[in-house]
């Protein structure tokens, strides 16, 4: 999936911007339950079962 792909995916260079107003930039958004996580619950509970981005990939693919 390239950077277009994964950014209309989640919603639109818009819902990237909103995120970055109340998240970290470490959080995680996991694709299968469409909701963010923190970085230390996504390694320690979900990373072996679910598939997501973080808010910084979603940054840079979106060019804000």
């Amino acid at each position: 999936m390239n950077d277009q792909d994964v950014v209309a995916r989640f919603g639109g260079k818009e819902k990237v911007e909103e995120a970055i107003k109340t998240k970290a930039i470490d959080d995680f958004w996991c694709w299968e339950i469409g909701k963010w996580v923190t970085q230390p619950y996504w390694k320690e509970k979900m990373k072996d079962s679910y598939t997501g981005v973080t808010l910084r990939e979603l940054v840079i693919a979106a060019k804000v």
